[in-house]
């Protein structure tokens, strides 16, 4: 039976996104698939994330009502693909490019993965608004946030890759959903002038506008929620810096 919303991504970024989606639809039943032995995506070659991404997606078709690819790096590779054999589903993309848009900067950084910066997806969707967009892959970041990295380290880094932005952009977008936890570095360096837009919040909110009118029509009861990861000798850590009951799911 169709009655569960698959949430995706390489690691622990989606997570953000699953909690924004669990608070709306507290009837709903999620599976969460965190593709630890993958991670980071945004590392792969794109053939490589979209093959991936397809099996993941493919695996739990018969269970999955919905798909929520948490994951830009996914989005960019896989989602028009998904999109035609898997709907309804959901993908970072263009939700994070309209929430950028609707800040109303015209000088934006857009934070991103290798594999996301260089598809210039972003770029050539607000170019079209004349927005004018300086990429910085922020890769680093999401070693950052896997392996819970101290306070000063995490700062340090978030210094050494966004110093030369400071001061010259409007909006800062985290094209990424690992980046949310850096929000707190990531505001230090950027200032409390520069509007922040955080992909996990826009894409979120998309999901929950399409989906919540049937929320109250599946349960009454709270949903339940599965956390699986792809790589087997990691489900103990992850659970542990999580809080989370991760189960392996070798894939």
């Amino acid at each position: 039976m169709k009655n569960q919303i698959l949430v995706v991504d390489s690691g622990l970024g989606g997570l953000n996104v699953l909690r924004l989606l669990q608070k709306s639809m507290p009837h709903r039943n999620f599976i969460y698939f965190a593709d630890e032995a993958y991670c980071p995506y945004g590392e792969k070659s794109t053939e490589c994330v979209k093959t991936r991404v397809l099996k993941i997606v493919d695996v739990f078709k018969h269970v999955a009502c919905a798909t929520v690819l948490a994951c830009n790096t996914a989005s960019v590779c896989a989602g028009d693909e998904l999109r035609q054999a898997y709907a309804p589903l959901f993908d970072v993309v263009l939700p994070t490019a309209y929430a950028v848009k609707q800040s109303g900067a015209k000088r934006v950084a857009v934070l991103a993965t290798k594999l996301t910066v260089q598809s210039g997806v972003y770029e050539s969707l607000l170019a079209k608004c004349g927005v004018d967009v300086t990429s910085v892959d922020c890769g680093e970041f999401v070693g950052l946030v896997e392996s819970n990295a101290p306070a000063g380290q995490r700062l340090e880094v978030v210094k050494s890759h966004l110093s030369d932005i400071c001061g010259k952009v409007q909006t800062v977008a985290l094209c990424c959903t690992h980046f949310d936890y850096l929000l707190s570095e990531i505001r230090s360096v950027v200032g409390c002038n520069a509007n922040i837009v955080s992909s996990s919040r826009a894409l979120a909110e998309s999901c929950v506008n399409a989906l919540a009118s049937n929320e109250q029509a599946t349960s009454s009861q709270k949903g339940q929620t599965v956390y699986l990861s792809s790589k087997n000798d990691n489900v103990y850590k992850i659970s542990q810096q999580t809080g989370l009951s991760f189960q392996p799911f070798a894939l």
